[in-house]
């Protein structure tokens, strides 16, 4: 597999093509600046882009791969971040474009993680890590039987019976069919049906189910409320003005040679 990597860091960059080369596969171009991709893509005809997106930046790096999946239909893309990042995830998903990845930086320079995920991504597949877009299992507590804020922001979230809530929940939490068939007592069986539904209510239909998924989870993360701000410390209290002060008393010296008066009560 030829593949383009982008990063701004040189030591990650040879780090990356030294482990490509070892996997066999060809480093087609290395690159710091992610404004050069579409022209280096559209030159070596790569296979795969393998860039990191970390902030600040990230939204260029997404920007110059989708540009260059315009000018190489097929290319696929792998991205690394830092950090959980929702948005960034958002744009590069929302694209549905086949081939395309999201990890965080700490999988992406493991071998054993890296070069399967960009196999699965050659091959059309998603590989979208739950930590990388941001869904975190402590934005998905338990949810009560009615219709939430997230859901009256999107009818239709709201249109999801309980229990199809329940699933979405646990996809959020990167859990697979098995899992949330455990999870929730049910059949794999009853879970493919409400993973179905879901799909079929968020208007999610065709393309690569894992990408549906991704799809699906962001959905409810972009549909959340935000936080609401914590509250802030009264202003201190203002005390009023001192009142001017009074003109200093003054002291006359008596004339020389004079006692002083003394008057007595």
């Amino acid at each position: 597999m030829r593949i383009v990597i982008v990063d701004g860091s040189s030591v990650l960059r040879a780090g990356l093509a030294q482990t490509l080369r070892d996997g066999g596969h060809e480093v087609a171009a290395v690159l710091a600046d992610a404004a050069a991709l579409p022209a280096a893509a559209a030159r070596c005809r790569p296979d795969a882009v393998l860039a990191g997106a970390r902030q600040p930046g990230g939204d260029a790096v997404v920007d110059a791969v989708l540009a260059a999946g315009r000018e190489l239909p097929g290319l696929a893309a792998l991205l690394y971040c830092a950090a959980p990042a929702p948005a960034l995830a958002a744009r590069l998903f929302g694209a549905r474009r086949p081939g395309t990845a999201l990890l965080l930086l700490d999988q992406a320079v493991e071998a054993e993680v890296l070069l399967p995920a960009l196999e699965r991504v050659a091959a059309g597949g998603t590989v979208a890590d739950p930590g990388a877009v941001g869904v975190l299992g402590a934005a998905f507590g338990p949810r009560a039987s009615g219709t939430g804020e997230a859901e009256r922001s999107d009818p239709a979230l709201g249109s999801l019976s309980p229990r199809e809530r329940d699933v979405l929940r646990l996809m959020a939490l990167g859990r697979t069919n098995s899992a949330i068939a455990d999870d929730l007592c049910v059949s794999p069986g009853t879970v493919e049906k409400r993973v179905a539904a879901i799909f079929a209510k968020l208007g999610l239909n065709g393309g690569d189910g894992e990408n549906r998924r991704v799809l699906a989870v962001l959905r409810l993360l972009s549909a959340r409320p935000p936080a609401r701000p914590l509250p802030t410390a009264p202003p201190p209290a203002r005390f009023p003005a001192r009142p001017p002060a009074t003109a200093p008393l003054s002291y006359r010296r008596p004339p020389a040679g004079t006692a002083p008066r003394i008057r007595v009560a």
